[in-house]
């Protein structure tokens, strides 16, 4: 068997490191966005629950093309989060979610409504075993 020269198998090991280094995000995971849509004529938040980790975003956006009430908002049903205005077609509205728990949130125009699930913290990665 041919065994690597000991400059070959440095770099190889070097070339691993920096690759593994780069690959990691830094300070460990990063936060994930969910998106949720307001569909055209359906009423609806889509999908109607998401679940989420502690630190990440939810994102709402309109996607209604109907010709008559096409503006809508993001309301959560005890006050943790609000787009706080109309959403006209195309905007959108993000939130990161920083306790866990579920919260119900609907469209105070037109009363349907979803959910967000958060739960635990995503375990951060680090570049060194343990």
């Amino acid at each position: 068997m041919y065994a690597l020269p000991a400059m070959n198998r440095f770099a190889r090991l070097v070339s691993a490191v920096v690759v593994a280094a780069v690959a990691l995000p830094p300070g460990g995971a990063r936060a994930a966005e969910t998106d949720v849509s307001i569909k055209s004529g359906g009423n609806e938040f889509h999908p109607a629950e998401i679940v989420v980790h502690i630190g990440d975003f939810g994102r709402w956006t309109n996607d209604d093309r109907t010709l008559f009430q096409t503006d809508h908002n993001v309301m959560a049903d005890d006050g943790s989060f609000s787009s706080k205005q109309r959403m006209k077609e195309g905007s959108t509205f993000e939130f990161q979610f920083t306790t866990a728990g579920t919260f119900s949130y609907h469209c105070t125009i037109h009363g349907w409504g979803g959910t967000v699930v958060v739960v635990a913290q995503r375990p951060t990665r680090s570049a060194t075993p343990t």
